[in-house]
């Protein structure tokens, strides 16, 4: 019988390990997924940090280019559009595949009176 408790307590605590393990969030997507959560809430300054975060703790390249993407939309937000294009080239670049830095920069060439290279980014998007 002590034998049976035991085997079951060990059963228990093995269950008890996969579970939390299952529970556990890598530092990259933590950050990407916080960093993401303040851009939706107009934290602009606090999602630019965890977005930085994230992608120095790295991922493969499409993770990696949409946390440059949302990275460039904070940039964007607080009014720096050099910053927001160097991320938003940054993502392009690391997902080709990937309309939407394409399109923002397209945004951010409309705006600046680039009206050519924007249409360049919207008929690319």
């Amino acid at each position: 019988m002590a034998g049976g408790r035991l085997g079951r307590g060990l059963i228990i605590t093995l269950c008890a390990v996969l579970l939390f393990a299952g529970c556990w969030e890598n530092p990259t997507k933590k950050a990407c997924r916080q960093g993401v959560q303040a851009l939706k809430r107009g934290h602009y300054t606090q999602s630019i940090r965890l977005l930085q975060k994230s992608a120095k703790l790295g991922g493969t390249n499409a993770p990696v280019a949409a946390i440059y993407n949302s990275l460039g939309l904070a940039y964007y937000r607080i009014g720096q559009p050099k910053n927001a294009l160097g991320a938003f080239e940054l993502s392009a670049r690391l997902d080709p595949k990937l309309a939407e830095p394409v399109y923002n920069t397209g945004v951010i060439m409309a705006e600046s009176g680039r009206e050519a290279q924007a249409v360049a980014c919207f008929e690319k998007a």
